[in-house]
């Protein structure tokens, strides 16, 4: 009972010259021995060995204060020993009598590798690879599961595979010297491969630091792991009277700095926390049982309070959400509450009128809150369902789910996809189901009960909805079919698939023959899941004409490959897009489809098809001048033209063309000439061009060679000479002339 570790010096040549050295592993507060050393394992020579001692005895005299751990360590062949941090102990550290046995591993030099086994009333197979300062629980524990209380994957699970879960033993109580009421053990676990392996990391009664906390939770940084920091929080009766701590009313949270290897460090609270978020290792906001909202930027040294809060006092926080520097609050009084800016105006507001008096409410922010102001609120019990809110405006509450739902959490992940976990919904053997809608923000959205995945909700436990941050993947903790607890993953593969062939904007198409029409093929990504896909082909880009096949009115086209190939006509523009359309069966018939987002829309356009050749210009052409006011247009024969299409304009201005016969009055095709009935303007520039028409397909050809020509301009009359001299004076001589013949007859003629 007073066993100790001891070097032992062979190198003399006489043994009972040798020499011993007592290494006091352990000594307790009198200076009297009190080590069992079950077992050592030794990596390294004489004094730079690294020593690790299995202790049988933890504290047979008492005491918390007198309380050590079963494994020591030393790093320096035994001149100084240090207890494990977080020792192969999870049983009550008062009765436990554990006789560990220790083995490191080969290669322990590098790998840091240990193995102990520990066997008593509980017993486990625990492994150490930091140097044995901190040990996990592997298997062959002595414990039941009897609950899951908590999840907290890691935000980057979806790479590293990390998440951490506390458990409940309901048969294995606490028990204290001082006799404070016994509570259930709960325990910390950890996995660094989705599941595949978990080590228990932390035990309810862990002897360092803090004896007798029956963990609840489990609550990882925003961060992590870029700040590696855990926290553990458990429940621990006011006024217990434990030697050394004596806590508030209040839940007590541990601290580990690496990862949940180490929990060494106490957190402080104002009170009973029911929801926390921690930022980082510093900054907290935690909600509580009596309607108020703490928050600290110095990992609990001290809290604040709002500086004003519209929350009643009495109320339970059920639910906390956080978006930036906005908090969003759920009440168990069928109320919710924002603070717009917790760092610059730590204030409560009501968010709209009471949804539902007296019913739990449970909070979220929609992915684009910065930019459109929405959240929403599930409601578990009274009206249930979900709620929609805008923050920017006034109108009230909108219900935007009538399913009978009775939500227990609710999720919005980064694409604006929000789901919901319903306890009992409207299945009628009362098992709790997940919905999500892909389309929240619409003014009717789609809510779609998921068939695959989580099949029910404990009722015993605070339901747990998590989604990994960056990710589709949810996690849940649910019940199998025996009826115990366990963690549910569902990897939501079907939110939108991603199109890979035509590019946008693309020129496509294989033309048909004698249809006017192109074969396009269209070719997405596959999606992990889906039995089917939707695709619309439409005219314009809100789809709001969609064709298939050049088939007006045929909305809905299903395919079970990744590939569709569809005829449209020929030098248009189209749009197109595809969704999942998974099918499941219910109660053994096909149901809804089980729909995704929109893929992002893209758009090409078909071929144009084989073109006549463009005819060439005859008459006028090369700047020809004098030409007539009402020209004949003339132009060689195109093969395949079915009609022409002539443009004649003044300074070449196409868009005030004098004569356009395009389109329905396109010139026939038989004909190669045009008179112009128009007068043109005299000495004027004219520009004129033609091209080639076919119908079957419609198809055009380009443009003729711009032809040019100057009108014909009218001489101005010639000027008259000025009348010489001589016509005035013969003109006057013959005046006078005529003057006296007439005077000469009228004197000669005689009276009758």
């Amino acid at each position: 009972a007073r066993g100790d570790v001891f070097r032992v010096d062979l190198r003399t040549e006489l043994v009972f010259a040798s020499e011993v050295t007592d290494l006091n592993v352990r000594r307790d507060a009198t200076g009297r021995y009190e080590t069992n050393v079950w077992s050592i394992a030794v990596d390294g020579d004489s004094l730079e060995a690294t020593i690790l001692a299995g202790l049988r005895e933890v504290n047979p005299s008492g005491g918390v204060g007198q309380l050590a751990a079963p494994v020591h360590y030393s790093t320096d062949g035994g001149d100084s020993w240090l207890p494990s941090y977080a020792p192969p102990s999870p049983g009550d550290v008062t009765t436990l009598q554990g006789s560990p046995l220790l083995v490191m591993a080969p290669d322990f030099a590098d790998s840091k590798t240990a193995y102990c086994s520990v066997t008593n009333i509980f017993s486990g197979f625990f492994a150490s690879t930091t140097d044995g300062t901190s040990w996990a629980g592997r298997g062959l524990m002595d414990m039941e599961v009897d609950a899951i209380s908590s999840i907290a994957p890691s935000p980057g699970y979806a790479a590293d595979e990390t998440m951490f879960m506390v458990t409940r033993d309901n048969a294995y109580v606490i028990t204290f010297p001082a006799g404070p009421p016994n509570r259930d053990m709960g325990m910390l676990w950890k996995t660094t491969n989705a599941g595949t392996q978990w080590d228990m990391v932390l035990c309810a009664n862990a002897m360092f630091p803090i004896p007798g906390i029956s963990l609840d939770t489990v609550i990882l940084t925003s961060t992590y792991p870029t700040d590696p920091t855990v926290f553990a929080t458990g429940a621990l009766t006011a006024g217990t009277d434990i030697p050394l701590f004596t806590p508030a009313a209040c839940d007590t949270t541990i601290k580990s700095t690496d990862e949940g290897n180490i929990f060494a460090t106490l957190v402080t609270k104002p009170a009973t926390s029911t929801v926390e978020y921690w930022y980082d290792a510093d900054s907290c906001i935690m909600g509580d049982a009596d309607g108020k909202v703490y928050k600290t930027d110095n990992a609990g040294a001290s809290w604040e309070e709002p500086l004003d809060s519209e929350i009643p006092t009495g109320d339970d926080v059920m639910s906390l959400a956080v978006k930036g520097d906005a908090v969003l609050v759920g009440t168990d009084d069928g109320e919710a509450y924002v603070c717009y800016n917790v760092n610059t105006d730590f204030t409560f507001e009501q968010v709209g009128g009471t949804i539902d008096a007296g019913n739990d409410v449970y909070v979220a922010f929609d992915a684009e809150y910065a930019d459109n102001n929405i959240v929403y609120a599930g409601l578990d019990g009274g009206e249930d369902d979900i709620w929609r809110f805008d923050l920017s405006a006034e109108d009230p509450w909108e219900e935007i789910v009538d399913e009978g739902m009775q939500v227990v959490d609710l999720a919005c992940t980064d694409d604006g996809v929000l789901y919901a976990l319903d306890l009992v919904g409207s299945d009628p053997g009362g098992i709790g189901v997940t919905w999500r809608s892909v389309d929240p923000l619409e003014a009717e959205p789609t809510f779609e009960r998921m068939q695959e995945g989580l099949d029910g909700v404990n009722e015993e436990v605070t339901a747990d909805l998590e989604v990994v941050v960056g990710s589709a993947i949810l996690l849940a903790i649910g019940v199998d079919d025996a009826g115990d607890d366990t963690v549910w993953t569902f990897i939501d593969t079907l939110i939108q698939p991603t199109l890979s062939a035509p590019e946008d904007g693309a020129t496509t198409g294989d033309i048909l023959e004698g249809g006017g029409l192109a074969r396009v093929v269209l070719a997405w990504d596959e999606v992990d899941g889906a039995d089917s896909y939707q695709v619309q082909v439409a005219l314009d880009e809100e789809f709001g004409s969609v064709i298939a096949a050049a088939e007006m009115g045929r909305t809905t086209m299903f395919t079970e490959g990744m590939v569709m190939d569809v005829d449209l006509w020929l030098g248009g523009e189209y749009f197109w897009r595809v969704r999942v359309a998974e099918f499941d069966a219910v109660d053994g018939a096909v149901g809804s489809p089980f729909l995704s987002k929109w893929s992002e829309p893209r758009s090409f356009i078909t071929q144009l098809g084989p073109a006549p050749a463009r005819p060439i210009l005859v008459y006028p052409i090369g700047d020809e001048a004098d030409v007539p006011l009402k020209p004949l247009l003339s132009w060689s024969r195109a093969l395949d033209a079915d009609k022409y299409e002539l443009q004649l304009a003044k300074n070449c201005d196409w868009s005030n063309a004098v004569v356009d016969k395009t389109g329905d009055n396109a010139l026939p095709g038989d004909t190669t000439a045009y008179q112009v009935t128009a007068t043109l303007a005299e000495g004027s520039n004219y520009c004129w061009r033609v091209r080639a028409v076919s119908t079957d397909p419609e198809t055009t050809s380009p443009w003729s060679d711009t032809g040019t020509f100057l009108t014909y301009e009218e001489p101005a009359p010639a000027e008259a000479a000025p009348t010489p001299a001589w016509v005035w004076v013969v003109i006057a001589l013959s005046a006078i002339l005529v003057i006296a013949v007439i005077v000469l007859i009228v004197r000669t003629r005689r009276p009758v």
